[in-house]
Formats: structure tokens, C-alpha cells, sequence
């Protein structure tokens, strides 16, 4: 795959546009990627985006305060795009830790109240294995809603594949 831009899987399911959004977050450049994107899409349609990350079921209270404040800085950062275009405003930016064992699983159950899941590409997804990644791609196949896999175009890593790879 040699697209020079950001890239899109989008699995729509139904006609309806997505207006309430899950947004699984982490500290990669194709989750604030998607972040990116969400606040977009959501604005466009003044709709509801609601952050969230995934905490094992064993986790300690210590490790849920370190979740909580990954997800206060993303918050930070979409509340810093807020402004900066002639779109509504976002209303609301809801948060949710979900306890699950499995990440996909996690993000699959409350998926399922949502209008639509984006989710960024996993960092270490190999072309031969997947473009995206396992992680999202289980969430696209196993979730009965739209799924949305943003993928962040990297200019430098990009030249080093193409000169590597070919």
C-alpha cells in the first residue's frame, strides 16, 4: 500500500450517518488521528463523542488514575480543535473506562450503543498480516455498527517502507 494520505476502513452498516460516536483512545498517531476525524464528523452532524479506554478487570485503583487522566488529556486536545474551524461546536465530550479483559471485547460491548466506533490503526500491523492491525479489525468484524479505522499517513516511515520494502 503505497497511499501518500491518511486512510479510511469504513464499515457501515444501516443509511443512517453517524451522529453518536466511541472513540477508543491511546497515545498513538492513528488513535489522535481518529481523534481528529471524530471531532470533525461529530461537529459536521452535531452529534455526541464519547472517549473511552480500555482497563483489565484486575487493574488497581493506581492504574485507573493513570487511564483517567490519558483520557483527560485527550479530551484537552479535542477541546483545543474545537475552535479552530467554522463548524459547530462539540456539546459534550463524554468519558468512559470500560473494564474488560479483552480490548476489542470491551470496546465491541459498548460499541453497541453507539451510532458508530472509530477506532485508529494498531502501530504494529505488518501489510502481509493486516493493514489496520488485529485489534480493529476484530471490532469491525464482530461489531453490528459502523466502524470507522483511521490509519495516519507518516511521510518519513512511509519513504523508509517504500525504499525497504521494494
Amino acid at each position: 500500500m503505497n497511499a501518500r494520505s491518511d486512510i479510511m476502513f469504513v464499515k457501515m452498516t444501516g443509511d443512517k450517518l453517524p451522529s453518536r460516536i466511541l472513540l477508543p483512545t491511546a497515545e498513538s498517531d492513528h488513535a489522535q488521528c481518529a481523534e481528529q476525524y471524530a471531532t470533525a464528523l461529530v461537529r459536521q452532524f452535531d452529534g455526541a463523542l464519547t472517549l473511552c479506554q480500555v482497563a483489565n478487570v484486575y487493574e488497581e485503583e493506581d492504574a485507573l488514575v493513570k487511564v483517567k487522566q490519558h483520557l483527560d488529556e485527550a479530551e484537552q486536545r479535542l477541546l483545543q480543535m474545537n475552535g479552530n474551524t467554522d463548524l459547530p461546536k462539540l456539546k459534550t465530550i463524554e468519558q468512559r473506562i470500560l473494564r474488560n479483559d479483552s480490548i476489542s471485547k470491551g470496546i465491541i460491548n459498548e460499541g453497541q450503543n453507539f451510532d458508530a466506533v472509530m477506532v485508529g490503526a494498531t502501530r504494529k500491523s505488518s501489510y502481509k498480516k493486516s493493514l489496520f492491525g488485529g485489534i480493529p479489525l476484530e471490532i469491525a468484524k464482530e461489531l453490528n455498527t459502523t466502524v470507522i479505522v483511521v490509519k495516519h499517513y507518516h511521510p518519513v516511515k512511509a519513504l523508509l517502507g517504500r525504499v525497504v520494502g521494494e
